[in-house]
């Protein structure tokens, strides 16, 4: 079983090196798509942060950036789901932050976003693309559920208090006033 592992490695960084040697000066773009509102809520802004990371040992250039929210189901509040970049040079990163508010409650699926970028020497550039990570299924509470998930739940609490007092501080209060008017009526006799 060892030996099968070390086969294996071997043979993944056999892989890695010959691609490696196939693609040496080429950009390679990533984007990472998370969600930056823990919980989302219907009617509330919610924040995306897109980062876009140039891997690759050459720039990568026109890179754009595009992600789809339906606008029945979203509302945009800030930022462009579009984005574009002249240049992201290696080993370097881009960030933006797109805000959305929903509009309806419920379950839903983000689509991946897509990404388009050239890389290549100047008047020779290739043209490819790619998408972001996922997001996973995102649940959107309604405004009464949230509500429910972080009240204070003060009127619960006041009449709790009531009807616990009640039975403790009344029978307090009938005896002090008994003590008080025994005691008052002690002192005349």
């Amino acid at each position: 079983m060892r030996s099968f592992l070390v086969f294996v490695i071997a043979i993944l960084a056999l892989g890695a090196v010959a691609e490696e040697e196939t693609l040496p000066d080429r950009a390679r773009v990533l984007v990472y798509k998370q969600l930056m509102t823990d919980p989302v809520v219907e009617g509330q802004d919610m924040t995306l942060t897109y980062s876009v990371f140039n891997v690759g040992k050459s720039s990568a250039f026109d890179v754009v950036v595009q992600d789809k929210w339906p606008e029945e189901i979203w509302e945009r509040v800030e930022g462009d789901p579009l984005a574009s970049f002249p240049v992201v040079e290696p080993n370097s990163n881009v960030t933006y932050n797109v805000t959305l508010k929903p509009l309806k409650a419920g379950q839903f699926e983000s689509e991946r976003a897509s990404v388009t970028y050239a890389f290549g020497p100047e008047g020779n550039l290739e043209q490819t693309s790619g998408f972001s990570t996922d997001l996973l299924p995102m649940v959107v509470l309604s405004a009464l559920e949230y509500e429910h998930m972080t009240a204070l739940y003060v009127r619960e609490w006041t009449t709790f208090a009531a009807l616990f007092l009640g039975p403790v501080v009344l029978p307090m209060i009938f005896w002090l006033v008994l003590r008080r008017r025994n005691s008052l009526h002690s002192k005349t006799n």
